[in-house]
Formats: structure tokens, sequence, C-alpha cells
């Protein structure tokens, strides 16, 4: 007999999402920021206003799109290299070990209504990572806080290949309480 050919709901929810998206907002907004200035433009022309205001308008707008299409193709980069790390591990996996991955996932509660401890991994729904204990090279704790409260918590997990997942905790006031019971259980299972 074969093996099944359908994936399990856990693949389909680590699987990363096409970039496509975002490249075609990306060009749509090219796209629009030509028309602007091509509206301006051709307001110069017809209401012959200021023609340096104009000019320095559209040149205003076409820096705010270079710049924009910087930061859009800076975090494309990052994006890639967190999706190959994640595409690794589910692909090094067969389908037995995901349906049992989500198992273990049906019958547990996420902790601090976040993130699952696995026998092996690491699960966060929300950041779309799974890892492996010994592929934890940091993990670390970061508390926001506004005015001198605390309002918030972020992790930030680092892979081998320094590849960085970040994610808030939704219960964060019980896991700072919690927080060194945690970090011990945590240690233990990345042994």
């Amino acid at each position: 007999m074969g093996e099944n050919t359908t994936k399990p709901a856990i693949y389909k929810k680590l699987r990363s999402s096409d970039l496509g998206a975002v490249v075609l907002f990306s060009v749509l907004m090219i796209i629009l920021a030509a028309l602007v200035m091509f509206f301006v433009i051709g307001c110069i022309e017809l209401f012959q206003t200021d023609v340096v205001g104009g000019a320095v308008t559209s040149l205003v707008l076409a820096a705010l799109t270079v710049l924009y299409l910087y930061a859009t193709i800076k975090s494309l980069k990052k994006s890639r290299k967190r999706n190959a790390q994640r595409n690794k591990l589910i692909n090094k996996l067969s389908y037995f070990e995901l349906e049992s991955l989500q198992e273990q996932i049906n019958n547990s509660e996420p902790y601090f209504k976040t993130f699952y401890l696995l026998d092996e991994y690491l699960y966060v729904p929300s950041a779309k990572l799974l890892i492996g204990y010994g592929d934890i090279k940091e993990f670390k704790t970061i508390i926001h806080s506004t005015n001198g409260l605390n309002d918030a918590v972020k992790i930030k997990i680092t892979d081998p290949d320094n590849a960085v997942f970040e994610f808030y905790v939704k219960k964060w006031k019980l896991y700072l309480e919690k927080y060194t019971a945690f970090m011990t259980l945590l240690d233990e299972k990345r042994k």
C-alpha cells in the first residue's frame, strides 16, 4: 500500500504562504505612484500653476516610492529566509511524523495560549513555527513596558542558521509569573 497523499492539517498550517500577494501589492503601489505623478504634471500643465512646486511634489513622491520598495525588498529577503527554514523541517518529516505531531497538538493545551511544547518540537501556530528543541540556538524573552508598566511580552527564537522568529505571548502576565518554572521545563526538553 502506498503512503497517503493528503497532508495532515499541521503541514498546511506550517507551509509558508506565497509571496505573490506582497509582490502584487508592490506593483500596485508603483502604478499608483506613477498615476499620481502624471496627475500632478497634468494639473501643472492644465492650470499653469507653479511648476517648481509640482516638480518638488513629484520628486518627493518618487523618493517615498523608492523607500517603500527598498523596505519591501528587505522584508521579502527576511521572509524568504524564515520560510526556507520552516519548509526545510516540514519537508523532512514523513506523513506519519506529521500525523503524530497533529495528534500531540490535538491532545494538549497551548502554554500561555501561545505555543505547544510537544515531545520533540516547540510549535507556535501564530508564527507558523515548528522547531526542534535541539535547534533552538537562543530563546529570548523581551518585556515591553510603557511608563514603567509592563504591557506585553515578545519571545524571540533564533535557530542555528540565525533565522529569527518572533511572536507575542497572549497570556503574558501568567508567563512572567511562571517564567522560572517554564524555562526549567524548556531547558529539560532541550537536553
